[in-house]
């Protein structure tokens, strides 16, 4: 898979911040590097890198919430996951810039 930037997905695949801290069942995976994740970690999060995020997924029917910076990085691997089958898996819209 190539990464590209801007990877546009539809509204119904993201999920807001605001929506994300009223779920506690929604498994958070953060797509930044590990230097990122460890200067400003959302809480209950896990850190994965993006070329191991469907290693990381076992269940295709849990809600997962992938998210990154700024959103253009987990919109793409959403994307992805989506296509091979993985319907619960929404991208934090905005990213960890909207989530501060």
């Amino acid at each position: 898979w190539t990464l590209k930037r801007n990877a546009s997905i539809p509204a119904q695949w993201e999920i807001k911040t605001a929506q994300l801290q009223k779920h506690s069942n929604i498994r958070v995976l953060d797509v930044r590097e590990k230097y990122e994740w460890a200067r400003s970690a959302v809480p209950g999060s896990q850190q994965v890198s993006m070329f191991r995020l469907k290693n990381e997924l076992r269940d295709k029917k849990q809600p997962v919430a992938v998210f990154c910076e700024t959103g253009h990085r987990s919109a793409f691997w959403v994307k992805k996951l989506r296509a091979e089958g993985f319907y619960n898996v929404f991208s934090v819209r905005g990213g960890w810039l909207d989530w501060k």
